[in-house]
Formats: structure tokens, sequence, C-alpha cells
């Protein structure tokens, strides 16, 4: 077997730097020495979010709990976009979906907002962070995404700063921009706001249009799942943001 095992990454909450040794928690453990057989003096690549990606190689296995030294860094801790996903949580696996393809199209921020509408009346944050950390291991990104405490939407309008542009998706909009073209007038960093199943009430979209930093936007005619709403304005996003768009 190769010594080197790079489609393995493996999220570590600890600080991390050439020639530390760490461990790891009894899942991850597992995880190597019996799903994927891998054993002493064998690596593969950590990351924790903040100090970058790096090479380590088990260095012994005690009690079943693998230890690990830190050999090299292989990728420095990029910046981070600002790309908010505002959102009304969705039943079941529809929103662990959502969490993990959002996760890979680089949202740095989930932000859980409850609305008229919306099905489910409590969201587990903790299953939110760990499918996006799987997420973030499985596509090779190094930021993890931070996961806000839900709130309503009157709140989250509140505590808004004016300064920052809140993208509206909105069915049935016919008078609003397609988010294609509004893109092109925000360079910065985006939010985005997708409704419920439901959709917004009426009072809500009233409520939402009488703040000036939130913009309208369509995302075409057909009306769209929330999920599928969400996933196609990151991609427009990340296209935008694309060297020559």
């Amino acid at each position: 077997m190769n010594d080197q095992t790079h489609s393995i990454r493996l999220f570590i909450a600890t600080p991390l730097k050439e020639n530390d040794r760490v461990f790891l928690t009894p899942r991850q453990s597992h995880y190597l020495l019996n799903v994927m057989r891998l054993s002493v003096g064998q690596s593969f690549l950590i990351f924790n979010g903040e100090d970058g990606e790096f090479l380590a190689q088990i260095s012994e296995i005690q009690k079943r709990i693998v230890h690990l030294t830190i050999k090299k860094q292989t990728h420095p801790q990029p910046k981070t976009t600002t790309l908010n996903l505002l959102f009304a949580p969705l039943k079941g696996e529809r929103l662990g979906f959502l969490v993990e393809k959002a996760t890979e199209l680089g949202v740095s921020d989930f932000i859980p907002i409850f609305t008229k509408h919306t099905v489910p009346s409590y969201i587990n944050l903790e299953r939110i962070e760990a499918r996006a950390i799987e997420a973030v291991e499985q596509c090779e990104r190094l930021g993890i995404p931070n996961v806000h405490e839900s709130m309503s939407l009157e709140d989250m309008l509140e505590k808004w700063s004016p300064s920052e542009a809140l993208f509206f998706c909105e069915e049935r909009a016919a008078d609003a921009l397609p988010l294609w073209e509004a893109l092109k007038k925000e360079p910065r960093g985006c939010s985005f706001l997708v409704g419920p199943e439901g959709g917004f009430s009426v009072e809500e979209k009233e409520l939402l249009k009488s703040k000036s930093f939130v913009k309208p936007v369509s995302l075409g005619a057909q009306i769209l799942r929330s999920e599928t709403a969400a996933i196609m304005s990151l991609c427009l996003f990340m296209a935008s943001t694309q060297k020559g768009a």
C-alpha cells in the first residue's frame, strides 16, 4: 500500500503546525483503521479551517487511538470570501443536501431563518455543522462554514447592516432584476435569502421590500424548490466571480 494516501482529508479541531503531534477522535481513528485500513507510517491530509492543510503521518496507535506527526504544510489557509446563505429550514434529508452542496459551492455562513410558512419548528445546528465539515473534507476546501443561531425573519432584518446588500430570491417576480444581472453590480461578497416551501407570505414580502438593502431578484420563470433556488444562486455567484466573467 502507498505510504501517502492523499485522497483522505480529515478535519481536526486543534491548532496545527509542522512537527507537532496530535491525536484523532475515537470515531476518526475507527474510520482510518477499520474502514480505510491505514497503519503506522502511512500519511494523509489534515486541516482545521484556520492554519491551512498539512501532510500528517501515523506515528503510533495507542488503545485504538491514532496519533499523528505533522510533517509539512501542503496549502496555506486562503482568504475567505463572504458568501452568506439565509434559508428557511427544510425537512429531513433535503436540509442535509442543501448544506452539503452549498458548502461545496463556497458558502461562508449559514443563517437559518424562520418564516410564517417554515415547516420544521426546530433545527439541529450541530447536525448542520457536521454535514458541512464532511462536505469540506470531500471537496478539498479548507475553510469551515460558520453556522449561526436561527432567528425570525423580522429579527434578521432588524439586525442586518444597511450597508450590506441582501439578495431576496423572489418567485413570480416579473419586475425583479434577474440575479445574473444584479450580481454585476455587487462585485464583493454576497448574501442570498431563499424562502420556505410555501414561499414568503404577502406580509413578509412587503416587509422585505420596505428595506433599502434588500434587493429582490429573479431566478427565472420556473418555480424552484428551496434547495434548488439556493444552489442556483450560488452557482451564478461562483460563475460571476471567475476570471473573465
